[in-house]
């Protein structure tokens, strides 16, 4: 299996991001929707391969499924405080998530039927990779069996872990 990577170099804003995000996640559907082929259908666009994007941004606050439409304007006003940060509303689980500078913010768009992935299967798989990562730099990384994510032996999260999934 190939993997692309697509990293975006510096502090990239998130509209950005998503922007790119988007695109890539419909190069992926495209090819989707010409299954099955049949002889009144154009020639379909080539699969694409997995693709990892990853990037940091300035100080942003990006909203989960979980709380969308629950945060207040106030509680909004708060994470924005003059300015220091943005927020958005993201198409993926989980609930309101800070990414700043320093941060390594991740996006794999794959096809998870092509590779035999049920969506827990997906989340294990990328808490899996993560603490492989971290044991690669002698930290040693936990899962937790009711949150997604990675924490360390003492409780600090490491990473979090928020999908979008689609039919």
């Amino acid at each position: 299996m190939h993997l692309r990577h697509c990293h975006l170099p510096g502090l990239t804003p998130f509209t950005h991001t998503a922007r790119i995000q988007s695109r890539l996640v419909s190069l992926h559907l495209a090819h989707k929707r010409f299954l099955p082929v049949s002889p009144t259908k154009p020639s379909r666009p080539l699969p694409q391969p997995p693709t990892l994007l990853t990037f940091q941004t300035p100080p942003t606050y990006t909203t989960g499924r979980r709380d969308l439409n629950a945060l207040s304007p106030q509680q909004i006003a708060h994470l924005r405080f003059q300015g220091w940060a943005e927020h958005y509303e993201a198409l993926r689980g989980g609930q309101t998530t800070y990414h700043g500078p320093g941060q390594l913010t991740a996006y794999l768009i794959c096809d998870l039927r092509a590779h035999n992935l049920t969506s827990r299967a997906y989340v294990r798989f990328l808490e899996s990779s993560i603490i492989a990562t971290l044991t690669h730099y002698s930290i040693t990384g936990l899962r937790d069996e009711v949150n997604a994510g990675v924490w360390t032996p003492d409780g600090r999260k490491v990473a979090s872990v928020g999908v979008h999934l689609r039919r």
